[in-house]
């Protein structure tokens, strides 16, 4: 399949990255306006870039948009918060723009009908939502501080995955594996089944050492592996088909994993590559992801199993260089980062017409 290529512009600044899309082409991520106030949540619609505005704070991030526009995100408060997993790492919230800058207290958001609503917390500071966050149903999943101390990190509040029922600021404790202090939430689909990852230490933890699991109907189930001991699962389709990455024995690499019916499948690399990882997944099994080797990553697409770089379905387009995908909607239409002419922007992919 050939793909024309859209460039979705900007706030005004250098940086664009786009996290989601849904089924009218509307995609939403994060971008920064040029001013060094750090970066900014938006929606792209017909061509148009708009920032979200915020709850008060400087930063925002916009992660998830469902078939009827309701956007999920995290935004700073005009607060200021002690030091934490989300303001000392850029893992679920960004880190002060300028070292000198207050960190602020951030939470997980949910906008429909033009407002954005605080989702609140498990009982600590923060909480986020993060990429594929939420469903059509405005059902919102993601990672909030608790009240009990995590005697891994030194009696810094505690992480869980949560999960709000059509945007309700209650938030349902999804709990973690076994013993494990810590946990987040990736994903969710119509059938409020939810992706996420339990963590073991979270002192150590920086993004890539923990299980992944999978949470219906009240039970977690943690997902096998592809030989190491560490994955990270993302988008789960209305199937109950997940897809991520999985570490490898040795844990020194990591490949794109696709989990069905109690099985993991490794979706390997483009030819020449060594790392993988997978970020998206249609109904139809459509997987959009990263594939990475010594120079550099290629945005990739896997159907039926084998995988396509999607650098050669664009023709003719000019300077385009695409090294990630983000997300893909119902339509086929694609999103992710890339550089063109050296510089990076966000790309929409739309199928071309035959």
């Amino acid at each position: 399949m050939r793909y024309t290529i859209t460039d979705l512009g900007t706030l005004g600044g250098s940086f664009v990255a786009p996290l989601d899309l849904n089924d009218r082409g509307e995609v939403v991520g994060v971008a920064d306006r040029g001013d060094n106030a750090g970066i900014r949540g938006f929606v792209w619609r017909r061509g148009l870039m708009s920032d979200l505005g915020s709850l008060g704070g400087p930063q925002t991030a916009a992660s998830a948009i469902n078939a009827s526009g309701q956007i999920a995100g995290w935004s700073q408060l005009k607060r200021t918060a002690p030091k934490s997993i989300f303001n000392t790492t850029s893992l679920f919230c960004d880190t002060p723009a300028q070292p000198t800058s207050p960190r602020f207290v951030c939470r997980a958001f949910l906008r429909t009908h033009g407002r954005l609503l605080d989702l609140g917390t498990l009982g600590g500071a923060n909480s986020a939502a993060e990429n594929k966050a939420m469903n059509d149903r405005g059902d919102v999943v993601g990672v909030a501080e608790t009240r009990q101390p995590d005697p891994t990190a030194g009696g810094k509040p505690r992480f869980h995955a949560f999960l709000s029922r059509s945007g309700a600021a209650r938030l349902l404790d999804l709990g973690t594996l076994g013993r494990d202090p810590d946990s987040f939430a990736l994903g969710v689909n119509n059938r409020r089944e939810v992706t996420g990852v339990s963590v073991a230490n979270g002192s150590t933890f920086t993004g890539g050492t923990g299980r992944g699991f999978v949470w219906r109907r009240g039970h977690k189930i943690e997902l096998p592996r592809l030989g190491g001991h560490f994955s990270s699962p993302g988008s789960i389709n209305d199937r109950g088909t997940i897809v991520g990455w999985s570490t490898l024995a040795g844990d020194r690499t990591r490949h794109a994993a696709l989990w069905s019916h109690g099985r993991v499948l490794d979706l390997g690399t483009l030819p020449g590559d060594v790392s993988s990882e997978a970020a998206d997944i249609t109904d139809r099994g459509l997987v959009v992801g990263t594939s990475c080797g010594a120079n550099g990553c290629r945005a990739v697409q896997w159907r039926c199993r084998a995988s396509a770089d999607l650098n050669a379905r664009i023709g003719d387009s000019g300077p385009w260089e695409l090294t990630d995908t983000q997300a893909v909607n119902r339509r086929g239409q694609i999103v992710g980062d890339a550089a063109h002419a050296g510089l990076p922007r966000g790309f929409l992919l739309t199928p071309a017409r035959r």
